[in-house]
Order: structure tokens, then C-alpha cells, then sequence
């Protein structure tokens, strides 16, 4: 018998599930301190990470997330430094890795969400 409104039922919980599992460690495919750094070098690079073992997508999304996050830290700050100056300063400060650990879990949410929709 199914039960009305239990697939959403079913999706929201294979969605907390996977970003549990992903904030919790479980999550073998992204490392978020490697991201944080080649995300910082795509930066630097225009756009070329030069780290080609983690998908594109991913390494791209996190540089985006760390560039609005530089850009309303620098203009927030009274000194007005510039964005990347910003996003260096998060990272050596230990802030970057947690918000990292997040946006990759999200993703690992979403996939999850994904590959249940195809099955």
C-alpha cells in the first residue's frame, strides 16, 4: 500500500541521509580540503585548476561559493581589500574547510536525489 506524500517522504530522507553521511565523512569522492585549495587556484588561474582528478563541476561551484563569499566579506570589511586577498584570509583563517565540508555535502545531496529520481 502507498501511502500519499510518501515519495517526498522517502526523498527528503535519502536527501538528510546523504548530507549526513557526507558532513559526518562519508563521503568518499569529494574531499573538501583539497577542493578548497584547487577551487582558490582556479581562482588564481582564470578558471584553470590544474587538478583534474575531481570533476569539473564541483571544483567550479566551490570557487563560485568562495568568490561571492570573498566579495561580501570585502566589501563588509571597513579595509575594502580586494575579494581573492578576502578568500586567502578565510582560508588561513580555518573558515573555508567547513563551509567546503557543506557545499560538498549538498552536492552529495543532490546526487543522491538524482540517482534515486533514475532508479
Amino acid at each position: 500500500m502507498n501511502l500519499p506524500g510518501r515519495d517526498s517522504v522517502d526523498r527528503w530522507l535519502i536527501f538528510l541521509a546523504a548530507i549526513a553521511m557526507a558532513m559526518w565523512g562519508g563521503d568518499p569522492y569529494f574531499h573538501p580540503d583539497i577542493i578548497v585549495d584547487e577551487a582558490i587556484v582556479a581562482l588564481n588561474e582564470h578558471g584553470n585548476p590544474h587538478y583534474f582528478h575531481y570533476p569539473g563541476l564541483v571544483i567550479y561551484l566551490h570557487a563560485g561559493c568562495y568568490a561571492a563569499l570573498g566579495l561580501l566579506t570585502a566589501l563588509a570589511s571597513p579595509g575594502h581589500q580586494g575579494w581573492l586577498e578576502e578568500i586567502l584570509r578565510l582560508n588561513q583563517a580555518g573558515l573555508l574547510p567547513p563551509a567546503a565540508r557543506l557545499l560538498t555535502a549538498l552536492i552529495s545531496g543532490f546526487g543522491a536525489l538524482a540517482a534515486h529520481a533514475l532508479a
